[in-house]
């Protein structure tokens, strides 16, 4: 027997009583419009409404017109589905609000981070702080399904 798990995941940037009911949809559903592997494209399919990642590793950006996808002090939320055993990430790059990310799943606070100042980061990661950029989904491996959906931002 396959079971499944769904999340919704928000990244909220601003405090939750900002939050806009005004919502943006970056992904439509049906093409990959506005999205674009880094490599091995095969990847990444439509399937039911959504973007579904299996194969070997690949990054889908994505490279769509809203904010010319450069993001900076927003919320993102998506509705994310595994399959067991799964592994895949959501990156993002951006300066917030007070340099504060909050991550919540169902509702539920999982993540409450601020950037210091001068945080420590290895030799060889040196330049990865908070700024902006675009959003990210990661295809892990051919043994990791992982389906998006209702991909949004504001």
């Amino acid at each position: 027997m396959i079971r499944s798990c769904m999340w919704v995941l928000f990244i909220s940037f601003l405090p939750l009583s900002c939050a806009s009911p005004n919502w943006i949809s970056l992904f439509d559903g049906k093409t990959l419009q506005g999205w674009e592997p880094s490599e091995n494209k095969e990847t990444w399919k439509v399937e039911d409404g959504a973007l579904v990642s299996k194969g070997p590793r690949s990054h889908l950006f994505y490279t769509g017109g809203v904010n010319n996808h450069n993001f900076k002090n927003f919320e993102f939320m998506a509705e994310v589905k595994t399959t067991p055993g799964s592994n895949s990430d959501i990156y993002f790059h951006i300066v917030v609000q007070g340099k504060t990310i909050r991550t919540y799943i169902n509702g539920e606070l999982m993540v409450d981070y601020t950037e210091p100042d001068n945080p420590f980061r290895p030799e060889d990661k040196k330049g990865r702080l908070l700024s902006s950029g675009t959003f990210a989904l990661q295809g892990h491996d051919p043994k990791s399904v992982v389906y998006y959906k209702n991909i949004n931002g504001l």
